[in-house]
């Protein structure tokens, strides 16, 4: 019988780096975060520290592997390594007091995506304001809709991660 493996602190750092290069590979994909649950299981199994170095370290390879320098000059790339990196320190934060449930994880992942959503929205329609009107509201709305959903998804594939501790 085979032994269950934990995973590792660099294990986690690269899932989400690979599932970010692989997720912006597709523009359906493109609004969907999938360090944010990853940094969140971080948080719960290994602590707030690690919870926001996997958070701020995959967000940081992944857009070096993704973008050009100039995207690195830009408050949006910021926002989305901010709020990777946050989202693993608010698991280690939750984890401190008692492990989540699976659904209490689902929940923390859906809220981490509405609050990386509001937060990248409101910097997208304030510094690329040729997106504006119904266009911009109609576009921002779907693909908030869809990361959403993709973060219970994966929040769900990925409860089985906290069976570990």
């Amino acid at each position: 019988m085979a032994e269950k493996r934990d995973w590792s602190f660099l294990q986690l750092i690269a899932l989400g780096v690979v599932l970010e290069v692989i997720f912006k590979q597709f523009p359906v994909l493109n609004a969907v975060q999938p360090i944010l649950p990853i940094a969140i299981v971080a948080g719960i199994l290994y602590g707030t520290e690690r919870g926001f170095a996997v958070g701020l370290f995959s967000a940081l390879v992944a857009g070096v592997l993704l973008y050009s320098a100039s995207y690195f000059g830009a408050g949006i790339f910021f926002v989305e390594v901010i709020a990777c990196a946050l989202a693993g320190a608010i698991g280690g934060m939750v984890a401190k007091s008692r492990k989540p449930s699976k659904t209490e994880f689902v929940g923390l992942c859906v809220i981490a995506a509405i609050a990386f959503e509001a937060l990248n929205n409101f910097f997208q329609g304030t510094q690329f304001a040729r997106l504006s009107g119904f266009y911009y509201l109609e576009g921002t709305m779907l693909a908030s809709a869809l990361h959403i959903v993709f973060a219970v998804v994966l929040a769900m594939l990925l409860a089985g991660l906290l069976e570990n501790k």
